[in-house]
Parts: structure tokens; C-alpha cells; sequence
């Protein structure tokens, strides 16, 4: 049974923000259950049942590590066939090519491997396609080139799956090529070596919420142990849980669910990253001034945009070169680097997404149940945060698309009730589209410039045939959401609760940061701070003192930022608890994320 009923309670139907608030019904007797077993709060076994933790199943997901939730990797289909014809390949001494993706998977993946192959005496040639020239995705003139450089194997990591003709043209080339991918696939494969994907049909293994970074880690366990029982080393190279860092950060950037291994993986790679052994990772940390313990969101917010920044706009190699370097001198000169880049970044985004707003301020863009805008200069890196930032905007599925020569390359970004990916592949199937793949969430295509208007038909018949079906199956509306976890008093935030609820860290996809409602509470002291920030004091009305600090993040010229700074009654407010650290000292603090009054 599960821990959730079908129903729910409505506590605001309008916030500021203009979001409805929700509360999910809990079976009071699992909570129970487990806060008992485990002498755990009734908010903490509430948060886990919220979380579909079964009561057998709480210390794994507390307490995961690379022992308890690593499975035997063989269990990948084609996993054996990687391990002959790796080992093979470095057996007859050919050098291997590794062609990877610009993205933080792409460079953590490929900077893995390359790693653990060199390690083991291999000759490792890598490529990072340039986005702009290449694309996504291997290609043949540039697999050619690893040819020459002598690789008598390519490795395509995080990419490759989908790419039928230019494997098939490798093939006919002579060119080996094996696969160890996470993306969407179909009945069909191209025809390769291996190809290590557990979204394959034909997987078992359970596990296909792994990034590509993640799935590299299982390959090298797996070839660590082969290559050892074969002879072809004593002893494994370097402790493999050190490789944990890269892995971390390429789990949480990737937005892949944080439960089980991939919840293994962010726990220990976090330590690993608190020893600071990666040269890149020490400097970029250094570079942002983060002068506390790593976590998620530094990763997810700090470091994983400054090692996409190059992808995007410059050098798509970047991240991979600051990834892998052994010198911290070398990675303080790119890390820096990145940084400039990342600020330039911050402008075009900006810039961009003032004009698609203003495209759809003049009625231009906005289709009802989407949002479609697109412009003759816009930079192709940045169209994916655009996507995101219109899809959170407007609570609708966003695709943004930049044209050159008459053809339109764009990303497009979801909202959870409609899986875009699959849409997308229609469209391509249909011929609307030159290009088109993904993932439910996030999308990329290519398209001619005469198919728009029949790619907005499409769409706008796809996605209210969707929203129907939607709405006759769901209670709640396609309206922006805050799925409250629990209510709160003033007086029950304290730094006991705190040190209990960070044991459900690290937060991140499928494991969301809970969300705290407190009813009748005054504000009082509010000011603005920083880049915009708003900080107050909470209380309830019956406390003589202020109460608990609290602030909202870049809100002061936001209608919330202006509510908060007027209110003078009672309301309710939606909060995240945090610890916030200054010159050494800890103390609690709330992090406002809606009010109702």
C-alpha cells in the first residue's frame, strides 16, 4: 500500500506568487511506525513516508552507501562485452579514443574513464564536440580524426545512442566503436561493439536513473576486477571510491533522482569532495569563494553552471581540461577562465530572455497551453536556461529556437504533466522536425523554417489532448504548485530539527528539500540585503521577542518581495529551514518561498 491516499488538502488556492499550496494525506500508521522503529520526530517519519520510503527500506535511504546499494555491474547488458573488448584493446597496445559530450556528465564521464585507462597503462586520446560546428553527438569527421591519432577503439560517453547514420557509417569505415550512454532509446539500436544503457529494452539491471558519469563508475568497477583476475594488473591503480567527486557532480547537475545509488553516490562523493584531491574541483570552489562544506546546491547552482559555461558559449573543452588536470596551477588559470565566461553567460542570458519576454508581451510566443518564441541571433548555449526560465515563468512547456540559413536549432524545457520528449519524437517521426530527442523534461530539436507554423499546430493539438486527459484523470489543475510536507510552529524550528531533517540529504530530483507551512505568524524587521534580497524576523503574534531570522532570496522587486516588505498582519508563509554560517558562528534560518495572507 502505499504511503500516500489519493487525496489531498487545498490549504491556499492562490499565494502571492499565484501558486496553489497543497498538503498530500499521509497513512498515519506507517508514520507511526516508522517514528517508533526508528526513534525518529513524527515530522521526520512524516517527510519519509512523503518521500514513498518504506518502513523496511529507512536506513538504506538514510544511511546509503557505495556498499549497501552497488550492485554487481555485470548486471548492465553488454557490460561483458566492454570489458573484453576494452581489455582487448589495451592488450595489443591501441590507443583509445573517448568521445564525450560538453556537458558536466559529458566531462565527468569522459575525464573517469580516461582517468582509470591511463591508470592501467592505456593510451587515451579525447574528444569534446564543438556545440555550435558539431553539435551534439559523435560524428564522423571528427571520429576519423581519433583514428588517425592511432585509437583502434571509441568510446562514446553520454552520447551515441541515438546516432544510427554516423555509426553506421563508422562501421562501414572500420571504425570500432562501443556506447556507454543514459539517454532515451528505442526498439532499435545502431549497430556497435557494446552499448552499456540501461534504458535498452533488453536491460534488467533496475539501473536506469543513473547519469552517464554514474554508469562510467559502475564500467570501471567492473573492469578493475576483470583486469585483475585476468593478471593484466597486481593491484587497483588508485582507491576507485576517490573517482566519487566527479560522480557526485555530474549526478546532481544531470538532475537524475536522488534515491539509492545515485543517493550513494552524491553521500560519498561529497566527502571525497571535502578532501579537496581534485585539483579542478578545489580551485573552482576556490574561485567562488565557498568557504564551507560542499553541498548539492553548490554543485547544482555554483560549480556545475561555471563547468557548463564553456559548453555553452566557448571553449567546450574547458570543463573537461579543468576536470582532469593534476595541477592546481594550471586549474586556477581555468577555473578563472570560467568564471569570466559563466558572467558572460549571466549577460546573454539576460539579454535573451528580456526580449523573448517581450516577444510574448506583444502577443507573440504564447499558444495557450505553450510557449514557442525564436529569433534569428540568439546564442544556441543559452536556449535550454532560457527554455527553463519561461517554463517556470508561465507554468507551460517552453521551447526556445535560434535560426541560421533557415534551420532552427532549440531546447525545449517541460512541466511534469507533459512528457515532451515523447511529443518531440512524433514530431521528428512526422517529418516536422530535422532532429529531434530527449528526455519527459528536456529536449533538443532541429527544424526548417517553413515547418513552424505546422509544428505549433502540432503541438497545440498534442498538448490539449494531454491537459484533457489530464484533467479528467487528476484532481489538481496544471497551475504552479508548493506540495507543503508539514505545518510548523515558530517555536518548533530549532537546531534539534535541524541536524534531524539533514539526515535526509542531500535534496535534489526525487528527493526534494521538505517544505514547512507556518499559519499566523507576524513579520517584522524587514529590510533589503544584499543582490536583492529581502531578510525579516518571524514570529507568532503571541511572542514578545523577534523571533527567527529568515530572508527571500533576489525577491525585493517581485510582488512577494513587495508584500513581505508591506505586510503588517498576520499570514502564512511556506519555508525551507537552513543553516546559515557567518564568521564562524551557526544559527537557523528560514528561507521564504511564498506568503498567503
Amino acid at each position: 500500500m502505499s504511503a500516500l491516499d489519493s487525496t489531498y488538502n487545498t490549504i491556499v488556492e492562490k499565494s502571492v506568487t499565484g501558486k496553489v499550496w497543497l498538503q498530500k494525506h499521509v497513512d498515519m500508521r506507517r508514520v507511526d511506525a516508522i517514528a517508533q522503529k526508528y526513534s525518529l520526530s513524527p515530522i521526520m517519519a512524516k517527510i519519509l513516508c512523503l518521500r514513498d520510503v518504506a518502513p523496511a527500506a529507512v536506513l538504506r535511504f538514510l544511511y546509503a552507501d557505495i556498499k549497501t546499494c552497488l550492485p554487481d555491474p555485470l548486471i548492465l547488458k553488454d557490460m561483458e562485452k566492454f570489458l573484453h573488448v576494452v581489455h582487448d584493446a589495451i592488450k595489443r597496445g591501441q590507443a583509445i579514443g573517448i568521445f564525450g559530450d560538453y556537458d558536466v556528465d559529458g566531462a565527468a564521464s569522459s575525464a573517469l574513464l580516461a582517468g582509470y585507462l591511463r591508470a592501467v597503462g592505456a593510451i587515451v586520446h579525447i574528444h569534446i564536440p564543438d556545440r555550435r560546428i558539431e553539435g551534439y553527438g559523435p560524428n564522423i569527421k571528427s571520429m576519423q580524426v581519433l583514428v588517425s591519432k592511432g585509437c583502434g577503439l571509441i568510446i562514446c560517453v553520454d552520447c551515441g545512442t541515438t546516432a544510427f547514420t554516423v555509426l553506421e557509417k563508422a562501421q562501414e569505415s572500420g571504425i570500432a566503436v562501443g556506447i556507454i550512454d543514459h539517454h532515451a532509446v528505442g526498439e532499435t539500436l545502431p549497430k556497435c561493439l557494446f552499448i552499456v544503457n540501461p534504458l535498452r529494452v533488453d536491460d534488467t539491471s533496475f539501473l536506469d536513473t543513473l547519469c552517464s558519469a554514474g554508469l562510467v563508475f559502475c564500467s570501471i568497477v567492473a573492469l578493475d576486477r576483470f583486469l585483475r583476475h585476468r593478471e593484466y594488473i597486481k593491484d587497483t591503480p588508485f582507491k576507485l571510491l576517490s573517482m566519487l567527486d566527479l560522480v557526485a557532480m555530474a549526478t546532481v547537475c544531470d538532475v537524475v533522482p536522488l534515491r539509492d545509488l545515485n543517493r550513494a553516490f552524491v553521500r560519498q562523493g561529497l566527502k571525497v569532495m571535502a578532501r579537496r584531491l581534485n585539483p579542478g574541483l578545489r580551485a573552482l570552489a576556490d574561485s567562488c569563494n565557498i568557504d564551507t562544506a560542499i553541498r548539492p546546491y553548490h554543485l547544482g547552482f555554483v560549480l556545475g553552471p561555471r563547468l557548463n559555461a564553456g559548453g555553452r558559449i566557448d571553449d567546450c573543452s574547458l570543463a573537461l581540461k579543468l576536470l582532469s588536470t593534476k595541477d592546481f596551477a594550471t586549474a586556477t588559470t581555468l577555473a578563472l577562465q570560467m568564471n569570466m565566461i559563466n558572467a558572460r553567460r549571466i549577460e546573454m542570458e539576460d539579454k535573451i530572455l528580456r526580449q523573448a519576454l517581450l516577444e510574448i508581451k506583444e502577443g507573440q510566443g504564447d499558444y495557450g497551453s505553450f510557449i514557442l518564441v525564436h529569433s534569428k541571433d540568439w546564442h544556441i548555449g543559452i536556449l535550454g536556461i532560457i527554455a527553463s526560465r519561461l517554463k517556470e515563468r508561465f507554468c507551460k512547456p517552453a521551447i526556445v529556437i535560434s535560426f541560421a540559413e533557415g534551420i532552427g536549432r532549440g531546447s525545449g524545457r517541460s512541466i511534469e504533466e507533459i512528457d515532451l520528449g515523447a511529443l518531440i519524437r512524433q514530431a521528428y517521426h512526422k517529418g516536422i522536425l530535422v532532429t529531434g530527442g530527449g528526455h519527459k523534461m528536456a529536449v533538443g530539436l532541429s527544424i526548417k523554417a517553413e515547418h513552424i507554423a505546422t509544428f505549433c499546430t502540432f503541438f497545440r493539438r498534442n498538448i490539449k489532448s494531454s491537459l484533457i486527459k489530464l484533467s479528467a484523470a487528476s484532481k489538481t489543475a496544471i497551475v504552479p504548485k508548493i506540495w507543503v510536507d508539514a505545518n510548523l510552529s515558530v517555536s518548533g524550528i530549532n537546531a534539534a530539527l535541524y541536524k534531524e531533517l539533514s539526515q535526509l540529504e542531500p535534496f535534489g530530483s526525487g528527493n526534494p528539500e521538505p517544505i514547512f507551512l507556518l499559519k499566523n505568524v507576524v513579520l517584522s524587521r524587514m529590510q533589503i540585503v544584499g543582490d536583492q534580497h529581502v531578510s525579516m524576523y518571524i514570529r507568532s503574534p503571541l511572542q514578545a521577542r523577534s523571533g527567527i531570522g529568515a530572508i527571500c532570496f533576489r525577491c525585493a522587486t517581485t510582488d512577494l518581495g513587495q508584500a513581505i516588505l508591506q505586510s503588517s498582519k498576520a499570514v502564512s508563509i511556506c519555508v525551507k529551514i537552513h543553516l546559515n554560517t557567518w564568521r564562524g558562528k551557526e544559527k537557523i534560518q528560514l528561507v521564504v518561498l511564498d506568503m498567503a495572507t
